[in-house]
């Protein structure tokens, strides 16, 4: 075999070696798809909320275009229970891919309909610190509402797609409080919401939003039909203390978020229990004022026979 031969034999294996390797890191990174967005996933829940957010799973069907999610949990601050200050049993999502926009780092992802199951929200407030401040808190510093300005996107996001998301279908939500200090099961209540649906998230912009800031969106949102829809089931005081916390924080209707809230057929039973209860008092209190003007009628009464010569008439 001449020379020449052999030196085209080992450029050619050397092409095939090079063309294999490039395959094999596209068939990598595709492989670890799932763990890669599960990383983004918790980085961005952590820097959003301010305390350690885990995913359990994620699963991209490419060739699909779908996407879900399981087990999303966001811990609760330092200081306060073992309880997560929120759960999200799962999520998911169909993409038509018609609907990227953009190139390179300007991606943006218009989302039809991204649906959330069975989320858990655990309120807690022991001796005047309350876990949903640091959480708002939290948000209201990377939001840049009021004086903070918002966080820059890190260099990792700014590689990230933006996202539009028509409508987002939020079912079976259980709002917990749990008052601390006091103890006991009489302590903690809860807030049942069948369903919170949000629509034209992001549609204000057209660079949409970072994953970061759909799930600040997503616990402002449930934190506000909390305090709108709590009123006779959770404590007044929590109710007027997130009132002062989320009036901080942009107003999402500002931000062309539109909100409708379905309360359900328990929360509607618990509202017309605690209804039924207040109206029996106002009876209670309409029959013992009654009473009360019978009594002092008679006692007028016999007081004024008792003037009269001979007992009255």
């Amino acid at each position: 075999m001449s020379k020449i031969i052999k030196v085209l034999i080992v450029l050619v294996i050397l092409v095939i070696l090079l063309i294999a390797g490039v395959v094999g890191l596209g068939i990598f990174a595709v492989s670890q798809i799932d763990n890669l967005a599960k990383a983004a996933i918790e980085q961005g829940g952590t820097r959003a909320m301010g305390t350690q957010t885990t995913v359990d799973q994620v699963d991209i069907g490419l060739r699909a275009g779908t996407f879900a999610m399981s087990g999303f949990g966001v811990a609760n601050p330092e200081g306060f229970s073992r309880t997560p200050f929120l759960t999200l049993a799962d999520a998911g999502v169909s993409l038509d891919y018609q609907s990227l926009q953009g190139g390179g780092q300007d991606v943006v992802i218009t989302l039809p309909t991204f649906t959330m199951n069975d989320v858990d929200i655990n309120l807690e407030k022991d001796k005047g610190d309350a876990n949903y401040t640091v959480i708002l808190n939290n948000i209201k510093k990377t939001s840049g509402s009021g004086d903070g300005g918002g966080q820059q996107p890190t260099p990792d996001e700014q590689e990230q797609p933006r996202f539009i998301v028509n409508e987002i279908d939020i079912k079976d939500v259980d709002i917990r409080v749990d008052m601390l200090p006091i103890g006991g099961d009489a302590t903690v209540v809860t807030l049942p919401i069948e369903r919170i649906q949000l629509s034209d998230v992001g549609s204000d912009s057209d660079k949409g939003l970072l994953a970061r800031e759909l799930v600040t969106i997503v616990v402002q949102a449930i934190l506000t039909e909390a305090k709108n829809k709590g009123a006779g089931i959770l404590p007044a005081e929590i109710l007027s203390d997130l009132e002062g916390q989320l009036a901080q924080l942009q107003d999402l209707s500002a931000m062309g978020v539109n909100i409708s809230t379905e309360l359900g057929a328990e929360a509607q039973k618990m509202l017309e229990g605690v209804s039924g209860e207040a109206q029996q008092m106002v009876d209670d209190a309409a029959k013992q004022a009654e009473q009360a003007v019978e009594d002092a009628k008679k006692d007028a009464e016999d007081a004024i026979r008792g003037l009269l010569p001979g007992g009255g008439g």
